[in-house]
């Protein structure tokens, strides 16, 4: 009865706000019949509350139900490599979701959606533009998620890059000569620094 209620516009938003701001509390036959529903919506109708409701569901289910995660991601993939059927908006809209959705996930787990790539872009032509600027937006994330440290020995400081982040440590360096050097600086290593 109370999914019913989405079917007419006016109570749509309503309950998909609900469902958005509920779902790191729902069971994973919850969240399963939500999938479901939604996906069974024939393409014309879909918009982007839907895909909205799906990213927040795909998001909070790594701890309750991590195959509706891969799901999701299954779904957006579909709908990006057959994007005829969708207007630009609704298209760019899945894109969007479809990377915050796997921005953190390892590059092992994205690495089947790489290998795919090539065949996805063989298929249709019109899905090239669209798997590009998806691609484009994954590197980019991966990107920004690199890990760097740096050494200032005038200053003791060490400078570690996370996420796009910057954060200063100050105060002693222990060097550790049992790692692999990437660099030296009077003879001793610079390649791991831990604070004390």
């Amino acid at each position: 009865m109370f999914w019913d209620l989405t079917k007419t516009q006016d109570f749509k938003s309503g309950i998909y706000k609900i469902i958005n701001e509920s779902s790191i509390y729902l069971q994973p036959p919850q969240l399963e019949f939500i999938f479901k529903e939604i996906t069974l919506t024939p393409p014309q109708k879909l918009d982007m509350q839907d895909f909205n409701v799906l990213s927040e569901l795909g998001k909070y289910s790594k701890s309750s139900n991590a195959d509706l995660q891969v799901q999701v991601a299954e779904f957006f993939w579909k709908i990006i490599a057959d994007s005829d059927q969708y207007n630009d908006e609704l298209l760019q809209s899945c894109i969007l979701k479809f990377a915050e959705m796997v921005k953190y996930w390892t590059l092992q787990q994205k690495k089947p959606y790489f290998d795919r790539l090539p065949v996805a872009l063989q298929n249709t032509k019109n899905s090239v533009i669209p798997m590009l600027q998806l691609f484009k937006k994954i590197i980019s994330d991966q990107k920004d998620r690199v890990v760097t440290s740096s050494y200032k020995p005038s200053t003791g400081a060490v400078t570690t890059t996370q996420y796009g982040q910057h954060t200063t440590t100050s105060g002693a360096v222990v060097w550790s000569s049992s790692n692999r050097p990437a660099a030296t600086t009077g003879g001793e290593s610079i390649y791991n620094l831990t604070n004390t």
